[in-house]
């Protein structure tokens, strides 16, 4: 069973924490899809994980004022051409909190 998770974030990047009952042997990092969160993949870090090996990290998309709602790591102005802009940009705030929040835990 899942324990509580702990939020991290800055920059407009968000998440849930699931702490390894040990020292971490690596991380186990998912990232939704459109129009969800964090939250909607948390339940899957035990079911991956059940030893709690590894760090899990369920993280959530920066932009949140696309239709129909949720939160988004793109803008897709039409199916199969997501936006170049905000795809990258969304690309490299996820690998920079990523790698920052990794070098803290000591998880390289």
């Amino acid at each position: 069973m899942t324990g509580p998770a702990s939020a991290f974030g800055g920059g407009g990047l968000v998440g849930l924490l699931r702490e390894p009952a040990g020292e971490p042997e690596g991380a186990l990092i998912l990232n939704h899809g459109r129009g969800s969160d964090e939250h909607d993949l948390y339940g899957l870090l035990d079911e991956l994980d059940p030893e709690r090996r590894l760090l899990g990290v369920t993280t959530g998309a920066p932009l949140t004022d696309i239709p129909p709602g949720g939160r988004h790591w793109y803008v897709v102005p039409r199916v199969g051409y997501p936006d170049p802009r905000t795809f990258a940009s969304s690309y490299s705030l996820l690998c920079s909190s990523l790698d920052q929040l990794l070098a803290e835990r000591g998880i390289a």
